[in-house]
């Protein structure tokens, strides 16, 4: 199998490994503890936590097979203080941000996309966007 495919079976499961980075990092895992959730957290979920989905995956093809593929991932901080959504935002973007390899050497790179902030529910939350090539 090509490395490009191994790439591309590995944006598959990008969140899984999204969360095992961010849940490595002593400072991220002492403000939400293991709170970091597929796309829901579980109701009535106390303090701040992070929520990962998967909102876009494309591939490139040219005649001679796969040339690229991206994942897209939003990446949502949340927490009924304003402050602490600023802190963890910067602290997920300079862990996310970069090349990051895996157990078995394929490569993923982390490049910030987009981000926005709003308030819902009583709580304030910053949505990074990451695009995984």
């Amino acid at each position: 199998m090509n490395s490009c495919l191994n790439g591309a079976l590995l944006k598959w499961r990008a969140g899984e490994y999204l969360r095992e980075i961010l849940l490595g990092d002593g400072d991220i895992a002492a403000l939400v503890s293991e709170h970091v959730y597929p796309i829901i957290a579980p109701e009535n979920t106390v303090g701040a936590f992070i929520v990962y989905n998967r909102v876009k995956y494309t591939r490139d093809y040219t005649k001679f097979g796969l040339t690229a593929d991206v994942a897209r991932i939003d990446v949502t901080i949340i927490s009924e203080d304003y402050d602490q959504t600023l802190d963890l935002a910067e602290l997920v973007d300079a862990v996310l941000s970069g090349t990051h390899s895996s157990e078995d050497g394929l490569k993923l790179t982390f490049k910030l996309h987009d981000s926005q902030e709003g308030f819902e529910d009583f709580k304030y939350y910053q949505i990074l966007t990451f695009d995984i090539e």
